[in-house]
């Protein structure tokens, strides 16, 4: 994972799979298991 100005970098497995760091999943109160919604915004 790396912090860049304009937003966090992850990476993404060969299954599809990203871990949301921990001071996201803290700040926005995801609990394990769970599901996220992803919207993009341009």
């Amino acid at each position: 994972m790396s912090d860049a100005e304009d937003g966090t970098t992850v990476t993404v497995t060969s299954k599809g799979q990203a871990t949301i760091p921990k001071e996201f999943r803290d700040k926005l109160h995801i609990d394990t298991p769970g599901r996220v919604r992803f919207v993009e915004n341009e």
